[in-house]
Protein backbone atom coordinates (compact mmCIF):
# COMPACT_ATOMS: atom_id res chain seq x y z
CA UNK A 1 0.00 0.00 0.00
CA UNK A 2 2.85 2.16 1.05
CA UNK A 3 4.61 1.80 -2.48
CA UNK A 4 0.93 2.49 -4.27
CA UNK A 5 0.86 5.88 -2.36
CA UNK A 6 4.53 6.93 -2.96
CA UNK A 7 3.92 6.44 -6.66
CA UNK A 8 0.68 8.46 -6.89
CA UNK A 9 2.74 11.12 -5.29
CA UNK A 10 5.70 11.12 -8.04
CA UNK A 11 3.36 10.92 -10.54
CA UNK A 12 1.22 13.79 -8.93
CA UNK A 13 4.79 15.90 -8.78
CA UNK A 14 6.07 14.86 -12.20
CA UNK A 15 2.73 16.26 -13.80
CA UNK A 16 2.34 18.97 -11.84
CA UNK A 17 6.20 20.38 -12.89
CA UNK A 18 6.00 19.28 -16.63
CA UNK A 19 2.54 21.94 -15.95
CA UNK A 20 4.15 24.46 -14.16
CA UNK A 21 7.52 24.36 -16.37
CA UNK A 22 5.58 24.70 -19.58
CA UNK A 23 2.46 27.06 -18.49
CA UNK A 24 5.07 29.68 -16.87
CA UNK A 25 9.12 28.43 -17.46
CA UNK A 26 9.19 28.24 -14.22
CA UNK A 27 10.54 25.01 -11.65
CA UNK A 28 9.66 25.71 -7.99
CA UNK A 29 12.94 23.89 -6.25
CA UNK A 30 10.37 23.18 -3.26
CA UNK A 31 8.29 20.46 -5.64
CA UNK A 32 10.83 19.12 -6.89
CA UNK A 33 13.02 18.46 -3.69
CA UNK A 34 9.56 17.07 -2.33
CA UNK A 35 9.69 14.45 -5.14
CA UNK A 36 12.84 13.28 -5.03
CA UNK A 37 12.52 12.55 -0.90
CA UNK A 38 9.19 10.72 -2.07
CA UNK A 39 11.46 8.98 -4.65
CA UNK A 40 14.25 7.92 -2.68
CA UNK A 41 11.89 6.77 -0.32
CA UNK A 42 10.35 4.83 -2.70
CA UNK A 43 13.41 3.24 -4.19
CA UNK A 44 14.56 2.33 -0.50
CA UNK A 45 11.65 0.31 -0.08
CA UNK A 46 11.91 -1.21 -3.57
CA UNK A 47 15.30 -2.65 -2.77
CA UNK A 48 16.79 0.02 -5.38
CA UNK A 49 18.55 2.88 -3.50
CA UNK A 50 22.30 2.32 -4.65
CA UNK A 51 21.00 2.58 -8.13
CA UNK A 52 18.97 5.54 -7.69
CA UNK A 53 21.56 7.20 -5.65
CA UNK A 54 23.72 6.41 -8.65
CA UNK A 55 21.48 7.84 -11.21
CA UNK A 56 21.17 10.97 -8.87
CA UNK A 57 24.68 11.19 -8.71
CA UNK A 58 25.43 10.91 -12.70
CA UNK A 59 22.29 13.18 -13.88
CA UNK A 60 23.19 16.00 -11.44
CA UNK A 61 26.87 15.65 -12.18
CA UNK A 62 26.23 15.74 -16.18
CA UNK A 63 23.24 18.72 -15.55
CA UNK A 64 25.90 20.87 -13.66
CA UNK A 65 28.95 20.68 -16.09
CA UNK A 66 26.23 21.21 -18.91
CA UNK A 67 25.21 24.37 -16.58
CA UNK A 68 28.68 25.40 -16.16
CA UNK A 69 30.13 24.84 -20.04
CA UNK A 70 26.97 27.07 -21.30
CA UNK A 71 27.57 29.69 -19.03
CA UNK A 72 31.23 29.76 -20.07
CA UNK A 73 30.63 29.79 -23.76
CA UNK A 74 27.80 31.47 -23.98
CA UNK A 75 28.03 33.93 -20.95
CA UNK A 76 24.12 33.57 -20.47
CA UNK A 77 22.55 30.40 -18.46
CA UNK A 78 21.24 27.80 -20.89
CA UNK A 79 18.51 26.56 -18.47
CA UNK A 80 18.16 27.24 -14.60
CA UNK A 81 18.60 26.10 -11.66
CA UNK A 82 15.30 24.80 -11.40
CA UNK A 83 16.43 22.05 -14.47
CA UNK A 84 19.51 21.16 -12.86
CA UNK A 85 17.08 20.20 -9.51
CA UNK A 86 14.82 18.18 -12.04
CA UNK A 87 18.05 16.26 -13.19
CA UNK A 88 18.52 15.38 -9.34
CA UNK A 89 14.75 13.84 -9.27
CA UNK A 90 14.74 12.40 -12.34
CA UNK A 91 17.94 10.42 -12.19
CA UNK A 92 16.68 8.63 -8.81
CA UNK A 93 13.62 8.21 -10.26
CA UNK A 94 15.24 6.17 -13.15
CA UNK A 95 18.24 5.07 -11.77
CA UNK A 96 21.70 4.47 -13.15
CA UNK A 97 20.93 1.52 -14.97
CA UNK A 98 18.22 2.93 -17.19
CA UNK A 99 19.77 6.26 -16.94
CA UNK A 100 21.71 6.31 -20.55
CA UNK A 101 18.29 4.64 -22.48
CA UNK A 102 15.98 7.61 -20.99
CA UNK A 103 18.44 9.88 -21.36
CA UNK A 104 18.78 9.35 -25.29
CA UNK A 105 15.08 8.49 -25.59
CA UNK A 106 14.05 11.85 -24.41
CA UNK A 107 16.46 13.39 -25.93
CA UNK A 108 15.53 12.22 -29.32
CA UNK A 109 11.84 12.96 -28.45
CA UNK A 110 12.87 16.65 -27.48
CA UNK A 111 14.71 17.22 -30.76
CA UNK A 112 11.94 16.15 -32.47
CA UNK A 113 9.48 18.30 -30.78
CA UNK A 114 12.08 21.30 -30.91
CA UNK A 115 12.51 20.77 -34.59
CA UNK A 116 8.41 20.49 -35.24
CA UNK A 117 8.65 23.53 -33.51
CA UNK A 118 11.57 25.08 -35.40
CA UNK A 119 9.57 24.23 -38.61
CA UNK A 120 6.45 25.78 -37.54
CA UNK A 121 6.52 28.88 -35.67
CA UNK A 122 10.99 29.83 -36.57
CA UNK A 123 12.11 29.51 -32.79
CA UNK A 124 15.84 31.28 -32.62
CA UNK A 125 18.59 30.40 -30.70
CA UNK A 126 17.06 32.64 -27.72
CA UNK A 127 13.71 31.24 -27.58
CA UNK A 128 13.02 29.52 -23.83
CA UNK A 129 12.17 26.15 -24.49
CA UNK A 130 10.36 24.62 -21.65
CA UNK A 131 12.46 21.18 -20.84
CA UNK A 132 10.79 19.92 -17.63
CA UNK A 133 6.93 18.25 -20.38
CA UNK A 134 9.86 16.69 -22.28
CA UNK A 135 11.92 15.03 -19.96
CA UNK A 136 9.26 13.46 -17.46
CA UNK A 137 7.36 11.73 -19.96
Amino acid sequence: MGKIILSIITVYYLVKIAYLEYRYKYIADKDVLLASATVLILQYIRGNLRDALGGTIIATSSAVLLYVFAYLKYKYAAFGSGDVTLLFFLGSLVGLERLASWAMFSSLFFLSIIGFQLLRSGLTRKTAVPLAPFLNF
